[in-house]
């Protein structure tokens, strides 16, 4: 009956928000100097070289959604992490530190220069008044000097709590490819017409209280605090010792979008849409949504007076109010040291992680991997949020696939050989993992060998 009283309300919102999409008008965005600001040195550490893809002018066979857009979710969460909820422990949580860690180890550093080398080109438009584009500024959880998720949304709206731009990144190693994941956060999942669309949720909550209780309320809503989406970047290592990105996957509203280099020698099955892999010196080139945060490969999209585009590129961090002309530069900030170490110390909901999932030994037979180390068991999954839809912010190792629901639960993060198996058609590939930190394999490798 609850589900149905979502649906029956959202429907009833339709025409109302619909109005409000077209009747609310960002502010434009100021650019005070109109001159593109030069791309920084590449301080990247020397390493093997990296293939040239040819660059398409399009991402054929995926449409992004118009930005304005909500996008309804009745339910956010796994059946896994429905199974797992128990009430939040109020406790803080033990780190507090807004810090960047520091890489103790020569492969921990070496993974590093692997992942800076292929980090993004992020297109990422803007949305609202110049006050509200940094609701769609790229940074850390803990801007705010703590790790608690359910105090994010004011904070990220207070402008006593600098913005610094950074993107958060993983590396896991194989025998033939490199798995890059990156992953963005920001304070606030939001839209430009949520003024609007509270108050008619208020209105019909007054009428309908019976029917729309708080938690359909809260099912029916398409704003959420804390937001991560991201990016999976499979490299392979070539002959001569290159090294190049032939597949891609991005996170859009809990869909795993896919992307494929030219030559690449992969397959998507033809039922699911594909686009083609942009490269730009090396690097993917994706394009992040305003207010919702979709991100999707890069296709062309302009920017514009009312619907600005940032283009961030690798470099320093840089504060928010520091951003010239569209164009600003970006960090890399660690994930194994960042959201990991929280979330395996997480058991049950706490400030940091408002729900937990317990992966078990599932990836015990994952090729490289030995016991107790592959044992992930009982984590934090999605961050702790009570603004509107509570906890809806997946980690990484959350994110799942509503196309493919077979896909095992963790494994785009844990294990991405199986999206290489399941998602670009290598069905009878088998790779061992030379570093996994998330798998207790962190033991120092060698470093990358020719190709015949």
């Amino acid at each position: 009956m609850r589900q149905l009283a979502a649906f029956t309300v959202l429907a009833l919102l339709s025409s109302t928000v619909a109005h409000a999409q077209t009747t609310a008008k960002p502010e434009p965005f100021p650019f005070p100097d109109t001159k593109k600001t030069p791309t920084p040195p590449d301080t990247t550490p020397a390493g093997p070289a990296v293939q040239q893809t040819p660059t398409p002018s399009t991402g054929p066979g995926i449409t992004v959604p118009k930005e304005s857009e909500p996008f309804p979710f009745p339910n956010t969460l796994s059946p896994q992490e429905k199974a797992a909820q128990v009430p939040a422990k109020t406790t803080a949580p033990a780190m507090q530190s807004s810090s960047i860690p520091t890489l103790a180890t020569d492969q921990e550093k070496r993974m590093r220069g692997i992942a800076e080398r292929f980090a993004p080109v992020i297109h990422h438009r803007q949305a609202g008044s110049a006050e509200e584009h940094r609701f769609d500024f790229p940074t850390l959880f803990d801007f705010d000097g703590d790790w608690i998720g359910n105090n994010n949304w004011a904070h990220g709206a207070d402008p006593k709590y600098k913005l610094y731009s950074y993107v958060y990144y993983s590396a896991l190693e194989t025998e033939d490819y490199y798995f890059l994941h990156y992953a963005l956060y920001h304070p606030r999942d939001w839209s430009v017409v949520q003024g609007a669309y509270e108050s008619v949720l208020d209105s019909l909550q007054q009428k309908i209280g019976d029917i729309l209780n708080t938690k359909t309320r809260e099912e029916v809503e398409f704003n959420h605090e804390n937001d991560l989406e991201g990016v999976l970047l499979v490299v392979r290592k070539e002959a001569g010792g290159t090294l190049r990105a032939i597949a891609m996957e991005t996170v859009a509203h809990n869909k795993l979008l896919r992307y494929v280099a030219e030559d690449s020698g992969l397959e998507v099955p033809p039922s699911r849409p594909k686009g083609q892999l942009r490269i730009e010196d090396g690097r993917p080139v994706i394009y992040v949504q305003s207010q919702k945060h979709g991100i999707y490969g890069y296709g062309g999209e302009q920017s514009s007076a009312n619907d600005p585009i940032v283009v961030f590129r690798p470099g320093p961090a840089i504060e928010f109010s520091q951003m010239k002309g569209g164009e600003a530069t970006y960090d890399l900030v660690p994930i194994h040291l960042t959201f990991w170490l929280h979330a395996k110390t997480t058991h049950e909901p706490d400030l940091t992680f408002g729900t937990v999932t317990d992966f078990g030994d599932t990836f015990c037979a994952v090729g490289g991997t030995s016991r107790p180390g592959c044992v992930v068991g009982k984590i934090g999954d999605a961050l702790k949020g009570d603004f509107a839809r509570p906890n809806s912010a997946h980690a990484p190792w959350g994110w799942f696939d509503t196309d493919d629901p077979r896909l095992v639960p963790g494994s785009w993060f844990f294990d991405p050989v199986q999206i290489l198996q399941r998602h670009f058609g290598q069905f009878d590939l088998e790779q061992k993992y030379l570093y996994n930190p998330y798998l207790g394999i962190a033991e120092q490798s060698a470093a990358p060998e020719s190709k015949p």
